[in-house]
């Protein structure tokens, strides 16, 4: 099973590489970073969770959102679109998190450029195999036993 907490470990350095390759290194701020911010630096947010049960498997979409802060908080403008261009292209490549290889799903990443902070949102998505207690049945195990009168 992937953890909230892979993810984020993950997706970290992948960020931190685009933006140190893009000439623009940025501190890495945890969520729960008190006030004020350092600038040039980014926090990466895990929000939504939403795991839909699919029977023997589970479909898990995770929402990140990561916050760009730049270096001159009034004049920000090409500071952000490098970032923007540097992170847009690292997400073209699948981001492994514990030895899977994991992509952005088909709403791909959506950026937010309309102030001195960058938002950068995306949706990563994989398939679990949904986890169960061998001392019960599955359903359609029941079902067949009740329709058939089969036993196990």
């Amino acid at each position: 099973m992937i953890t909230r907490e892979s993810i984020n470990v993950a997706i970290g350095p992948l960020i931190d590489s685009a933006l140190e390759s893009a000439g623009i290194p940025a501190e890495r701020r945890k969520s729960d970073d008190p006030a004020p911010i350092d600038r040039r630096s980014i926090q990466i947010q895990l929000d939504e969770l939403q795991i839909d049960p699919m029977g023997d498997i589970r479909q898990v979409t995770q929402s990140v959102t990561v916050y760009f802060f730049p270096e001159n908080a009034d004049r920000y403008r090409d500071e952000i679109w490098i970032a923007a261009n540097a992170v847009e292209e690292a997400m073209i490549e699948p981001l492994i998190v514990d030895g899977v290889a994991i992509r952005c799903d088909d709403e791909g990443v959506l950026i937010d450029m309309t102030s001195e902070v960058m938002e950068i949102r995306f949706n990563l998505t994989w398939f679990e195999v949904a986890s169960y207690d061998e001392d019960y049945e599955f359903i359609e195990t029941l079902e067949e036993e009740l329709n058939y009168g089969t036993t196990s």
